[in-house]
């Protein structure tokens, strides 16, 4: 994945079905996405706790071209994770795991961005500073797509 900017045209919170369709399709059309999700895995309840079939009856290029990527309706979950990644890589969006949204940036009444939370992480050589607890995103346009709330 290549060094994540501080802006984006299109900001995405939620890497579920509606996520990836939406960071798709506005990365398709040009823009500049960032996609936040709180798990550390891509692809919703479908990925981390095996729920599927991806139903609907939607024929828009886009959910044919994702439905193509993935294999199909009833994808493989055990890598589905890496192949919704491979599909935003493909199509030049950023993506960042394990950074929940905390709250949105404003100019007036306007959203400008989304401020996020990302948990200090273990690494081979050690743990990430928590200097980085906190970020900020700005963007043009915000779209929020969540699939449920815990």
């Amino acid at each position: 994945m290549r060094q994540l900017s501080e802006h984006y045209d299109v900001l995405v919170a939620g890497g579920g079905p509606g996520g990836i369709g939406a960071a798709y399709a506005a990365a398709r059309a040009g823009a500049r996405v960032l996609l936040v999700e709180k798990q550390g895995r891509l692809g919703g309840m479908m990925v981390n706790a095996l729920v599927g079939p991806l139903m609907g009856n939607v024929r828009s290029k886009t959910v044919d071209d994702i439905l193509t990527h993935i294999g199909g309706r009833t994808p493989d979950p055990h890598d589905l994770d890496v192949r919704l990644a491979s599909l935003l890589e493909q199509n030049r969006a950023d993506y960042l795991l394990h950074a929940q949204v905390v709250g949105v940036l404003k100019n007036g009444s306007r959203v400008t961005g989304l401020r996020c939370r990302r948990e200090p992480q273990t690494r081979r050589l050690g743990t990430v500073s928590a200097s980085w607890a906190f970020r900020r995103y700005s963007g043009q346009m915000l779209r929020a797509a969540v699939g449920s709330r815990s």
